[in-house]
């Protein structure tokens, strides 16, 4: 351990032992311990989540989704103090974020002649837009946002 932990931190999360380790060791620290795949993943999506915009709006609350699942969200929320209510909203309002909520997929880009990056790089703009505007989240809009 290079600095002293938050140890007020520490005894408010000690219901929750990953975060607990999180506060203590760092990801840094991790290395030593012979972690889990599932402790490598929650430490560095933790780091990710660290080094994302402070989260103002709804928009931003999904990006952050698109990067966590919604549990470690929640442990990052309770971390830096930050409203819970505004993310459960977000959560239970089942609106798109990822490429997987989309109403198009890889295969109808295919069908259209589109291929391998350009793909992924249309079906990232296209999450974009649903994160801004869900109710674009039907095929018919989606095509007309193809860039």
């Amino acid at each position: 351990i290079t600095k002293l932990p938050d140890f007020e931190k520490v005894k408010k999360f000690n219901h929750n032992s990953l975060l607990c380790l999180y506060l203590v060791l760092g990801s840094e620290g991790l290395g030593e311990l012979k972690p889990s795949n599932k402790e490598k993943e929650y430490f560095k999506t933790l780091d990710i989540l660290k080094n994302m915009p402070f989260p103002k709006t709804d928009c931003d609350i999904k990006e952050m989704l698109n990067t966590a699942n919604c549990d470690i969200l929640k442990d990052y929320f309770a971390l830096k103090g930050l409203p819970q209510k505004q993310l459960e909203r977000v959560i239970n309002s089942r609106e798109p974020y990822s490429i997987q909520h989309l109403k198009i997929d890889g295969n109808h880009l295919k069908n259209m002649g589109y291929k391998g990056e350009e793909i992924d790089r249309i079906l990232e703009h296209l999450r974009k837009v649903v994160i801004a505007e869900p109710q674009k989240n039907t095929l018919s809009e989606l095509l007309k946002e193809i860039p």
